[in-house]
């Protein structure tokens, strides 16, 4: 259940992103915290999305970079906001015993993670060099051993910058300036891909048919960028190529006993844009595509060269 305060509105910049933001804190109260109702709140330019329950004394542990991070979705929401010039405030307990987690707009703060080291302390940062590395002014460069490294690192380049395990790092006098720089397209597009996948808030509303060719057209794309194609069990594969059959009439469901399969919202896009025929021998089966449709880029994704055959278990 979702509560929103309808008591007044304010213009923002990128609604549809402040937005997305907003879901997302929404959807993490589920998830992780169990929320089974939230109130979305805003007074003048914060935000607040809260529920009923208590930390208990948890830390979020997130970050910007995708390869120092295990989830997707607070990450997500601190990029989002270092693009609005916000800032998201991690969930905490408030004085009515509530969590809220928090985005506040027109900060107009620097997004980069970035400090300023002096005689191996940190002497002053950025509110997202806080945020990513809790290495905060004050404290010791020995308390972060990657800090460490990439400051030695700084000092042995004699003014060119260091890279150290994804920070940067550039000696100019007494300082040693560092910082997390933002992920290269790649891992962007990895990212972007994640959220179609994963995050089903992001297609609610959409019927059965667009969310299904969205997330296939998705996970496709991902094994364009070196991703493997996930392939689920035998009986998951059955009732979900069933379900999709409701909505492609021309998708024609085979009778597969094998112990998995590619998953089916990949299969249901290939079949039905190919008009494939199924081909099953014991526990494999493969789409047989037709003559023309081999120059489809979604079926060159997986098609081999000269093969009018994809495996699909």
């Amino acid at each position: 259940d979702v509560d929103i305060d309808g008591a007044g509105t304010r213009p923002v910049i990128a609604p549809e992103v402040v937005a997305l933001v907003l879901v997302q804190l929404a959807v993490n109260a589920e998830t992780h915290a169990h929320a089974a109702s939230v109130a979305i709140t805003h007074q003048a330019s914060s935000f607040r999305v809260s529920w009923a329950g208590r930390n208990g004394g948890h830390s979020l542990h997130t970050a910007r970079r995708r390869s120092d991070r295990h989830r997707w979705g607070m990450g997500f929401a601190r990029i989002a906001a270092d693009a609005l010039g916000a800032t998201v405030y991690a969930p905490r307990e408030s004085a009515d015993g509530t969590m809220e987690a928090t985005l506040e707009l027109g900060l107009g703060r620097l997004a980069l993670p970035l400090a300023a080291v002096r005689d191996d302390r940190v002497a002053r940062a950025t509110r997202a060099w806080d945020e990513e590395t809790r290495v905060i002014p004050g404290a010791l460069v020995s308390a972060s051993p990657r800090l460490a490294a990439v400051v030695n690192a700084a000092r042995a380049a004699a003014g060119a910058t260091a890279l150290v395990e994804g920070w940067a790092a550039r000696a100019a006098g007494p300082l040693v300036w560092v910082a997390v720089p933002p992920d290269d397209a790649t891992a962007r597009m990895h990212d972007v891909l994640d959220g179609l996948v994963h995050e089903r808030a992001l297609t609610e509303g959409l019927s059965l048919a667009h969310a299904s060719r969205v997330r296939a057209l998705s996970l496709l794309l991902g094994v364009c960028l070196g991703r493997e194609m996930p392939r689920v069990p035998a009986a998951a594969w059955r009732r979900g190529m069933s379900e999709l059959a409701t909505v492609f009439p021309s998708l024609e469901v085979p009778s597969f006993d094998g112990l998995g399969a590619m998953d089916p919202d990949v299969v249901a896009l290939l079949a039905t844009r190919t008009d494939g025929i199924f081909e099953i021998d014991g526990d494999r089966i493969s789409l047989h595509v037709r003559n023309g449709a081999s120059d489809d880029a979604v079926v060159r994704a997986l098609l081999p060269i000269g093969n009018h055959r994809i495996r699909l278990a």
